[in-house]
């Protein structure tokens, strides 16, 4: 601190300014990746209502345990960046930008959504799940199923993947690759999910309730009316259909968020507020 250094200079000051933005930064990005996760999670259950299907236990616990917990301890390892800029973080938590950076991912994560679960409803070897054969209070009878399947699926990768998206760094901290919890996180669970989306059936795939194999002995499905395979190849288009996802959701905040064009309203916004208070 420069209040405590031996240092007879005011480089400490600039040290404590150039890490206070940062931690500040890193706090924005906690706070836009939790509110992100209510959001997504209200439309994820919207689209499970709307459904009649439900998740199982261990899909949640990876959701909510593993994924948001695990990644809301990884953001905080950010580090600030060696260079104290002519810039500062917003103070607000409902600035423009703030604001525009949860809803853009919310509406972008929402629209694949749809589209992967109209890619499934439209297979030609699509059952749809026979809810009416279900009580409303047997939920753990509603979680094999097609529509159940995708829904988890997109709301791995999109949950995941926008910690990373918040971690980018813009002028006040590290690039997100410099974060090694970060990355460790990020690698392990997109690799799991990877992995559950595309494997054949198995043990693992049997604990998330993945209808890899014909589901005959499980309420309401029977052998006169089983659940067909999840094919592989829709699968593999799901997965292709997340990495655009992806790749879109990253070049909205790279480019539009943090990028030049955010760079060019911020600059606007300067020139007007100095006749209106605004808040980015």
């Amino acid at each position: 601190a420069p209040f405590t250094t031996n240092r007879a200079s005011v480089a400490p000051v600039l040290d404590l300014l150039r890490e206070g933005r940062a931690s500040l930064a890193t706090s924005f990005a906690g706070y836009k990746y939790t509110i992100l996760y209510g959001l997504a999670s209200s439309t994820y259950k919207v689209f499970q209502y709307s459904l009649a299907v439900r998740s199982c236990l261990a899909a949640n616990y990876l959701s909510d345990l593993v994924g948001f917990v695990a990644y809301s301890w990884a953001l905080s390892f950010s580090r600030p960046s060696p260079i104290l800029v002519g810039e500062r973080p917003t103070s607000s938590l409902f600035s423009l930008f703030t604001c525009s950076s949860i809803c853009g991912q919310w509406m972008l994560n929402t629209m694949f959504q749809a589209i992967a679960i109209g890619m499934v409803v439209t297979h030609e070897d699509f059952v749809a799940f026979p809810s009416h054969f279900v009580r409303v209070t047997e939920w753990w009878k509603m979680t094999r199923n097609w529509e159940s399947n995708v829904l988890n699926h997109v709301w791995n990768f999109q949950q995941f993947w926008s910690g990373v998206v918040f971690s980018f760094g813009y002028v006040f901290r590290l690039p997100w690759y410099m974060n090694v919890q970060l990355v460790v996180v990020f690698l392990a669970t997109m690799l799991f999910v990877s992995f559950l989306l595309l494997s054949d059936a198995n043990a693992v795939t049997r604990v998330f309730h993945l209808v890899y194999e014909p589901v005959v002995e499980y309420e309401p499905w029977s052998f006169d009316f089983p659940c067909p395979v999840f094919p592989k190849s829709l699968r593999q288009q799901i997965f292709a259909l997340m990495l655009l996802n992806m790749a879109v959701v990253g070049s909205f905040e790279r480019f539009v968020i943090i990028g030049p064009v955010g760079s060019w309203v911020r600059t606007k916004m300067r020139r007007l507020s100095k006749h209106v208070t605004l808040r980015m």
